[in-house]
């Protein structure tokens, strides 16, 4: 029993590096005894503390307020008003807002005391263990490294030429990087060859066979990187230089703790540049369409009172008066003054935000403030302030009165707003600016409130701007802008294209691509944002720098637990007949789940096909939909789904001819009765076939319950009185009401979202659902002309039937171009494409024309035919298909497909034919996720089975099913990869999924060092807990959908969304690790036992800061690679940082001794609510860059999960600990196992 402690003593060696420094005698002793309060733990956790606060009132405050002044309030302000309603957003409780604050510490107290904070601990906590040359060496290192970074800062900021660019070409660099990832390859390998020790070995072995694939997929080409990932690349493998010059005069100084010394380094240094660099940075915009020039940038963080003079024709000179002081001089009824302004200045009115109204629609008791000017003509009132929910703009106007300079008297009040004086910026619009003209003297001035305008010694064209939308969606891959830049100063003329996520940094300023908008006339307009930030690359080098010296921390101490570990002895732990047991358990399962069997059987014997439709194969057809092809059983699930909420419909109401094309026989009365009374097994109609039956407009689709209804008065506003337990409705029931329900939704529909009813919105939802059934329906079936009544046709053809009777050609006419003109309209909405058109297949894949609905293929046709006989029809395989299913003919079904096979392929372009249509459509057969949840259920019943029972084998056993079903989850993973061609998180479905993932390898390497039955039972809760969560919860829509154009960029996709959701995961491994510490002490658990567990909790929180802060930290490079800031304040970033300030808080905590094991395991649970909220809460605030996938389902479940965890805290609080047993007898605690 000498090692009982062994498999967690990683986590004891990461606790020791805060060493106390006794004061020297001499002039320092006073600096060290002013510096140790300054420098305690206790301060740095009060200040952690303040900083949750903040961050959080500042995220929810964005509901009604705009960023600036989110960041006025809370985050640059030294003492901040915090409100107590911002804690209160209205959408997750409704109320009267309420104005009671408190004074709070604001951002820039706390950032400068956590600063003071930082420093002062440095400095009396750690000294140099370092003397004579070693110390000289490392001097000279941190020299050099501090040199280097200096140059890397300026040369970043400098105004010379474009900056970014590496100084090797693209392709040379990437030969570099896959140069240097061999030489570490085989460094590992020789690592592992020499190692004595056999857990080192293992780990480089490890190591050796994961860097190797990396390798193999780069030098193959399969895993590359484009030349913008290259080129951010190029600044992190320079931050990495620097840092690892650093860190090692770090550790000839510091030794063991260097990598501490360089990660509070990396920290301070993005503290420091965030304060000089971050709120100073100039945010501007050029708006441009094809072919105009500009030299003039539009800052739209100022506003300004301009007086304009243009009576030079060479020069025109511009005086303006900020914002600021109108809005101040209208609260302090001053008058502003100013030698330049050539006018004395009233603002009897000033409104952040505006609305135009009428004169003549004016109150009795507010009249119009104008005397002259367009302010006769026009008048404005206030309006509500605009924030991040309503995602609308303000709109400034101001009343202001002009006084002459000489005598003070006033030469009339005039109204100045931007909805006249800046209408092109705002609302891009192609009339021009009008401003107000006033004379002074020989001078006349045109006035007007606008934006801020800054005149640059460059000229812009724009030659060319690009929208690129996905196809057959309206979705926008991608935005880019070609323009030519002309300095005459330094002599450049350059043509450069920009894009998404591919800058231009020229002489200090970074242009970016902002949006594009259309305008009328054919020509398009360009939106460039222009930031200067010449500290731009300090979040890179601190990113490196924090990143390396964790890494040093932590792999230092996982090298002398390892070192130590192996030194030991250990007893036999592992039972191959359980293992092997377990390993054929989870290979039979996976055999009877993931194979399609009835794919094999049909393959295996061809006479099957007589007798039985390949619904498999069928299932495979692709289809064009949501910018992406997937397989027919994709799209009628996803279809199905947002109909009903589920993946099938019951036959239970069904008709006799549908239930007989379902079981493919004619179904006798008395076997009837299974379907209308099942029992607890009733009978469903697959998507697929309920895809057939929409196809082919059966009469017993109309009286199928499909539509879901969940509430009670939408029900009784469409006049349905029986309420189903299945809340399923047909169309024949909804058919009456169904116009009154789309009048209603179009008028909610009108209303702020902020003001719908609950009924709204379930009205809204309603005709939503029944619009989607009328594309499905409209695409997938046969197009036929309607009759149009002959009133609608007087109507519609007035002039053309004047005096008229009309005749039966007419109405024959008048139904076809009714059909064309529908067949036109289904194109061009988001609809299902069936059909690729003729001519497509050699094109690029920006510029093919989308897949066509099956009707508009077979329109199409038919006007083909009518032009050359011999032309084939595209769509007759599928019709075939169709009406194959309906005549129950398995047959000619299976033979339609390969009709169908054979049309459309050589229509198809190569990427268009691969295998990732049969990969997802074994994903959607076979159903691997759902498989590995229901294993990892089974595990868990194994891992409390053996920590009750104390049973070695059930340990081992549970183990080894672990390592098969992470190979399952891996590969499910890994298909997902290859069909999105995507890393393998790209939404919160996804996310879910890797979560789980990573938590299950977290437990499966603590159970590999521990074997105690802890790191099984974190494994199998986890996997089950997340793959529930995204199996139920998140797979509303299409979990493999194409990405917005921001989105687009593989590099920031793989580095920053994996490394946050890998926090997102040790946080809440964390978290399930204070809940089992919480129950073993509750239960009486030995001390030993619990301390274990404690150590754990303690090392996978330490993972979670690392890959929270670099994962935060390279999302804030993405904004800036995409938006040109750093931090903008997103509720996602922001609950990022929520994690990251968490986790550094408990750690604190934990050095300070503020809480023993049971406090940390009280706030490793608080981590699990931190993460939910950075996980799903802030995604339902409805603003924000993040604001998607909200439900009312999500928010009760989240709200659920956060009173569960408040529970446990508490109980934690109040529940004392038991004593363990007396005797040993079986359990966790007592065996050693």
């Amino acid at each position: 029993m000498a090692n009982t402690g062994a498999a967690s003593q990683l986590y004891d060696t990461m606790d020791r590096h805060h060493t106390e420094v006794e004061p020297e005698q001499g002039p320092l002793r006073f600096l060290l005894a002013v510096l140790r309060p300054l420098g305690s733990l206790k301060w740095t956790i009060i200040l952690f503390a303040v900083s949750l606060v903040l961050v959080m009132a500042g995220t929810l405050s964005q509901e009604s307020l705009n960023m600036e002044q989110v960041k006025q309030r809370y985050f640059t302000s030294w003492i901040a008003k915090l409100y107590i309603d911002d804690f209160i957003p209205q959408v997750f409780y409704k109320h009267e807002p309420f104005y009671f604050w408190l004074p709070f510490p604001g951002g820039a107290l706390v950032g400068t005391l956590l600063l003071v904070n930082l420093l002062a601990a440095k400095i009396t906590r750690f000294h140099a263990r370092a003397r004579g040359g070693r110390l000289a060496a490392g001097l000279a290192a941190l020299a050099i490294g501090f040199a280097l970074m200096l140059a890397v800062i300026i040369t970043g900021g400098s105004s010379e030429g474009v900056q970014g660019e590496p100084p090797m070409s693209y392709p040379t660099l990437w030969k570099w990087v896959c140069g240097g990832l061999a030489a570490a390859w085989v460094g590992l390998l020789a690592v592992g060859v020499t190692a004595d020790s056999p857990r080192r070995r293992n780990w480089s072995i490890a190591g050796v066979v994961v860097m190797g694939a990396l390798l193999i997929g780069m030098l193959t080409g399969y895993m590359t990187l484009s030349d913008p990932g290259l080129r951010i690349l190029w600044q992190l493998l320079k931050g990495t230089g620097v840092a690892m010059i650093m860190m090692l005069g770090c550790h000839l100084i510091f030794d063991k703790q260097g990598g501490n010394v360089l990660l509070h380094f990396g920290v301070a240094l993005l503290m420091v540049g965030q304060f000089a660099y971050g709120d100073r940075q100039v945010e501007q915009k050029l708006q441009l369409a094809e072919g105009d020039v500009s030299n003039t940038l539009i800052n739209t963080g100022k506003l300004e009172l301009a007086f304009i003079d243009n009576s030079n024709p060479a020069e025109t000179k511009v005086v303006g008066i900020p914002g600021s002081r109108l809005r101040a001089a209208h609260e302090w009824d001053s008058v502003i003054s100013d030698p330049a302004v050539p006018f004395d200045v009233k603002v009897p009115a000033f409104y952040i935000n505006s609305k135009l109204v009428d004169p003549n629609d004016l109150p009795a008791d507010k009249p119009n403030l104008a005397t002259t000017g367009q302010g006769l003509e026009l008048a404005v009132e206030e309006a509500r302030m605009q924030g991040g929910a309503t995602g609308g703009i303000n709109v400034a106007s101001a009343y202001v009165e002009l006084l002459s300079k000489d005598s003070g008297e006033s030469l009339g009040t005039y109204l100045v707003t931007q909805f006249v004086n800046d209408g092109q910026s705002l609302f891009v619009t192609p009339a021009p600016d009008e401003f107000e003209s006033v004379t002074v003297g020989d001078t006349t001035y045109e006035m007007g409130l606008r934006f801020q305008r800054i005149v640059k010694p460059y000229w812009v064209k724009l030659l060319d701007v690009r929208r690129n939308d996905y196809a057959g969606d309206t979705k926008a891959q991608s935005f880019s802008s070609v323009i030519r830049l002309v300095d005459p100063r330094n002599d450049e003329n350059r043509k450069e294209r920009i894009w998404m996520n591919n800058p231009l940094r020229y002489r200090g300023e970074t242009f970016y691509q902002a949006d594009h908008v259309p305008v009328p006339g054919g020509k398009e307009r360009t939106g460039l944002q222009v930031v200067q930030n010449s500290g731009w690359l300090i979040p890179y080098l601190a990113c490196s720098i924090t990143g390396v010296g964790m890494l040093f921390h932590f792999l230092g101490s996982l090298n002398r637990y390892t070192s130590r570990h192996d030194r030991e002895t250990h007893p036999k732990l592992f039972f191959p007949v359980a293992m092997s047991v377990a390993v054929a358990f989870v290979t039979l399962i996976v055999s009877m789940k993931l194979i399609p069997w009835s794919a094999v059987a049909m393959a295996m014997n061809p006479d099957r096909a007589k007798t039985t439709r390949d619904l498999y194969r069928a299932g495979e057809i692709p289809v064009q939909f949501g910018g992406r092809l997937m397989p027919l059983d994709a799209y009628a699930r996803l279809t199905l789904k947002t109909l009903s909420s589920k993946e099938s419909v019951p036959l239970t109401e069904a008709g006799q001819e549908m239930i007989n094309r379902y079981a493919m026989e004619e179904v006798s009365p008395s076997a009837m009765e299974k379907y209308r009374d099942p029992g607890m097994r009733e009978k469903r109609l697959p998507a697929l076939q309920w895809l057939m039956e929409v196809s082919a407009d059966s009469d017993e689709i109309y009286d199928l319950p499909m539509i879901r209804i969940d509430a009670a008065e939408v029900l009784a506003e469409v006049g349905i009185e029986r309420r189903r337990k299945s809340k399923l409705y047909s169309l024949s029931e909804l058919m009456p009401a169904s116009a009154r329900v789309r009048e209603m939704a179009t008028k909610a529909n009108e209303k702020d979202s902020a003001q719908l009813s609950f009924k709204e919105r379930k009205i809204i939802e309603l005709a939503s659902r029944l619009h989607l059934y009328d594309v499905v329906s409209i695409s997938m079936q046969m197009p036929t002309p309607r009759q149009i009544p002959d009133e609608l046709l007087r109507q519609m053809f007035a002039s053309e039937l004047a005096g008229r009777e009309i005749t039966d050609e007419f109405r024959q006419l008048a139904s076809f171009e009714d059909l064309r003109r529908r067949m036109e309209l289904i194109a061009e909405i988001p609809s299902p494409g069936l059909i690729p058109q003729q001519g497509q297949a050699e094109l690029p894949r920006p510029e093919r024309e989308r897949w066509l609905p099956l009707s508009n293929a077979y329109f199409e046709s038919i006007k083909d035919r009518l032009r050359d006989p011999e032309a084939v029809d595209p769509t007759a395989g599928f019709m075939t298909m169709v009406k194959a299913y309906q005549d129950n003919d398995p047959l000619a079904f299976n033979q339609a497909i390969d009709q169908h096979d054979e049309l459309i392929r050589p229509r198809m372009a190569e990427d268009e034919t691969g295998w990732k249509l049969t990969l997802e459509r074994w994903m959607e057969a076979t159903w691997p996720s759902g498989t590995a949840m229901i294993l990892y259920l089974i595990v868990l019943v194994l891992a409390l089975a053996h920590l009750l029972s104390g049973v070695g084998a059930l340990r081992a056993s549970a183990w080894a099913m672990l390592i098969g079903i992470l190979v399952v989850h891996t590969f499910a993973i890994v298909a997902r990869i290859v069909i999105t061609e995507r890393p393998p998180v790209i939404n919160l479905y996804s996310s879910a999924v890797f979560i789980g993932w990573a938590a299950v390898l977290y437990g499966v390497v603590i159970e590999y060092l521990g074997r105690r039955g802890i790191g099984n039972l974190l494994a199998a809760a986890a996997g089950s807990m997340t793959l529930m969560i995204a199996l139920r919860g998140l797979s509303g829509d299409d979990t493999m959908p194409v990405l917005e154009a921001v989105l687009d960029t593989q590099f920031w996709l793989g580095t920053h969304v994996i490394t946050v959701t890998l926090g997102y995961s040790a946080t809440f491994a964390s978290g399930l690790l204070g809940i089992i510490y919480l129950v073993q002490s509750w239960a009486g658990a030995e001390q030993q036992t619990r301390k274990e567990v404690y150590r754990m909790m303690y090392g996978v929180t330490c993972f979670g800061i690392l890959f929270s802060f670099i994962g935060t930290v390279l999302g804030g490079l993405w904004a800036d690679d995409s938006w040109g800031r750093f931090w903008g304040w997103d509720p996602k970033e922001n609950g990022a940082l929520l994690i990251v300030i968490w986790n550094a808080l408990m750690l604190h905590a934990r050095w300070d001794k503020m809480v023993g094991p049971r406090g940390f395991a009280m706030l490793a649970i608080g981590g699990n609510i931190v993460t939910a909220w950075s996980w799903f809460g802030t995604n339902q605030l409805g603003f924000g860059l993040h604001s998607y996938g909200f439900t009312s389902g999500t928010m009760m479940w989240l709200g659920l999960f956060v009173a569960s965890q408040i529970a446990l805290i508490v109980l934690g609080a109040v529940l004392p600990t038991s004593k363990p047993p007396q005797t040993e007898g079986p359990g966790w605690e007592n065996k050693r196992i």
